[in-house]
């Protein structure tokens, strides 16, 4: 078996799937030799000043990331990301039960309300609209239980890092 790539761990290059968050070096494209840069908090890549997102990993860096509106879904798509791949901090796991058990709970006892007016007959939400509200609430309930249950497991199975000496 050929050595793994320097982008690709072990069971990654078994599975034959690239890493997510990391490029080759030879994809991401040169500064400008002058200039100032800014340095991404998140992957510690230098990237030009007045753009919104890093060049490597896709992180939020620039004002704009924060006001324009597609800009602000991606960058709350890129932390929700980053909340279910590796080990997430406490306050993140408590951020996304604070954010999704509350959409869970309702979405499940909406779905069940629509249930019971349909199944006692008493007119109310019924037909294809009553269809439709209910498959909106089981996907929501699902994309809900996901979230949860993929950052809580990665927080109580995957072990904290240490930091060496080096590190500090």
């Amino acid at each position: 078996m050929p050595a793994p790539a320097p982008t690709q761990s072990r069971v990654e290059q078994d599975k034959g799937e690239p890493e997510a968050t990391t490029l080759p070096e030879d994809s991401i494209p040169e500064l400008p030799i002058s200039g100032e840069s800014v340095v991404c908090p998140t992957c510690h890549t230098l990237n030009v000043p007045d753009v919104a997102f890093c060049r490597r990993c896709g992180a939020p860096i620039g004002f704009i990331s924060t006001i324009g509106p597609l800009e602000t879904a991606y960058a709350e798509g890129f932390a929700l990301r980053q909340a279910v791949q590796g080990r997430p901090k406490f306050v993140v796991v408590l951020g996304i039960w604070l954010l999704f058990f509350p959409v869970l709970v309702t979405t499940i006892g909406f779905g069940f309300a629509i249930l019971k007016e349909v199944m006692d007959g008493n007119g109310g939400v019924v037909g294809l609209i009553g269809f439709l509200l209910f498959w909106i609430c089981v996907g929501f309930a699902a994309i809900s239980a996901i979230m949860l249950y993929r950052v809580t497991k990665n927080f109580f199975t995957i072990p904290k890092q240490k930091l060496d000496a080096t590190d500090a």
